[in-house]
């Protein structure tokens, strides 16, 4: 049982005969697409000129549940991550963040265009100033099933035809995203930061999951007891550095630094704000916190819905990874340094950071939102389950302390907000192009 804990169909039949014809029939019009691409793949290996240095099979054993929202097409970007907690015989069922599905679009094309063009003119991060690419009414909208794809079986977001990489990538199409009722747009402070999707062809995983190139991760526990430690794994894409500004000495370096996923370990803990901030800012009901104990990591742009889940014992012994829930929202990377400037193939100047955070990360608790998840798919929730009287709280922290000129750093000075350092400018200027 991958999922760990049984779904309870509402209809009986919710298992392999559950497949109408339809679908077997493409799934073996898939399947002779994909023998032909594994031909062509084996054909290329001897003609290769050079490879990259990435190894698939160590990727492939890591992350076999996460996946990639993008947007649509070949060359579609990744926006979030994606977990799958179930896949076909049975049904295939997919989670994020809501927040993922928030594009910036102009309304009369419907074209996606740059974030940074629904911002507002007069701040410094928009670049309706800046561009000519943000289209003539952009404005920040909900994605139709049609703006975007989740790739799963994916390691690298590198930009290779199917025929010459080793991935078992599975491009599903979205036929239908589902945010939770009472989630509000543009805040996730405001909790209830989940979705799921529903896709017209599922029967594409079906070889995957059985070779076992892509696994469903495991439901959450219900016993916090069952889990090994108070540690989690936290595995997702970045937003990969634009290679106009990337100081990286070769294709490989670039690769793994932006389009490999990144593992971090992370503690659990209580949600908070580190003691020296002096603050109490808010964190909302359902939500996991959870802090890299060597403040030497952050989460950061396209990180957003990646998973966090734990490790626990099975029935048999066996050690599995349970669905904790997906990266909602981040307050900061507060101990961020510079650790060197370098000059890209332009001759500017590039200042590399370390992203470093005292900050907890935070994430929807699942266990709080496993009705949502089923009755968008017409099941029921795990037998046994109830859902914690902590997820309808207030949340911790106060909603009103927020947007403050008064701050503390970690060495015990006041933040300089009217600081004008060169890097900072620069970095301010990259923002604006993106």
């Amino acid at each position: 049982d991958l999922l760990g804990v049984e779904y309870r169909p509402l209809t009986a039949r919710m298992k392999t005969e559950g497949f109408k014809k339809s679908r077997r029939k493409k799934h073996n019009k898939e399947s002779s697409r994909r023998q032909r691409v594994k031909e062509k793949k084996n054909d290329k290996k001897s003609d290769r000129l050079g490879g990259s240095s990435l190894n698939y099979e160590l990727e492939k054993s890591k992350t076999p549940w996460l996946c990639s929202l993008k947007t649509a097409g070949f060359r579609g970007r990744h926006r979030c991550g994606v977990t799958l907690l179930s896949g076909p015989p049975k049904e295939t069922i997919l989670v994020s963040a809501a927040h993922c599905n928030e594009f910036c679009k102009d309304q009369d094309t419907g074209q996606i265009v740059e974030i940074c063009c629904c911002r507002d003119r007069s701040l410094p991060e928009s670049c309706l100033n800046a561009t000519s690419y943000c289209g003539t009414r952009p404005l920040l909208t909900r994605a139709e099933p049609k703006d975007i794809q989740i790739v799963c079986g994916e390691y690298s977001l590198e930009e290779v035809p199917e025929e010459f990489t080793p991935e078992e990538e599975r491009v599903l199409k979205v036929e239908k995203i589902i945010v939770h009722p009472n989630y509000q747009n543009i805040d996730p402070l405001g909790g209830f930061d989940i979705a799921v999707y529903k896709v017209s062809n599922p029967e594409i995983l079906l070889d995957a999951i059985e070779t076992k190139a892509i696994s469903p991760a495991c439901l959450p526990r219900f016993n916090n007891n069952e889990y090994l430690s108070n540690q989690g794994r936290l595995t997702g894409w970045r937003d990969p550095e634009p290679t106009f500004r990337s100081a990286e000495p070769s294709l490989d370096n670039y690769v793994n630094s932006n389009l490999v996923p990144v593992q971090k370990v992370y503690t659990v803990q209580e949600c908070g704000d580190p003691p020296y901030m002096n603050s109490n800012t808010f964190y909302p009901p359902g939500t996991v916190c959870s802090v890299d104990l060597s403040f030497r990591s952050c989460v950061t742009f396209g990180n957003s819905g990646s998973p966090l889940l734990r490790e626990f014992n099975d029935r048999d012994g066996n050690k599995r990874f349970a669905f904790v829930g997906p990266l909602t929202l981040s307050k900061g990377c507060d101990r961020t340094i510079i650790k060197n400037i370098k000059s890209n193939r332009y001759n500017a100047s590039i200042p590399v950071y370390e992203f470093r955070s005292r900050n907890p990360a935070v994430f929807t608790d699942a266990l709080c939102y496993l009705d949502f998840i089923a009755e968008s798919y017409n099941l029921l929730p795990p037998e046994g389950w109830t859902k914690p009287d902590y997820c309808t709280g207030q949340g911790i922290g106060d909603p009103e302390d927020k947007d403050k000129e008064f701050c503390m750093t970690n060495r015990g000075t006041m933040c300089n907000f009217t600081a004008d350092w060169p890097e900072c400018r620069l970095q301010e200027q990259i923002i604006q192009n993106l």
